[in-house]
């Protein structure tokens, strides 16, 4: 879920979709007691050109 204050064209292409705040402020409450599953992203050098 992404806050991102605007719809854009291309947000819309990447799936993203407005829902009310009523709905945003729910499930970010659900999202607040997922586990934390992020990790360290790191630049993956064997991929450059």
């Amino acid at each position: 879920m992404i806050d991102c204050q605007m719809s854009t064209p291309h947000l819309a292409s990447l799936g993203a979709r407005e829902i009310p705040r009523a709905e945003f402020m729910l499930r970010l409450k659900e999202l607040i007691h997922c586990p934390d599953t992020s990790f360290k992203w790191q630049f993956d050098h064997e991929h450059v050109a």
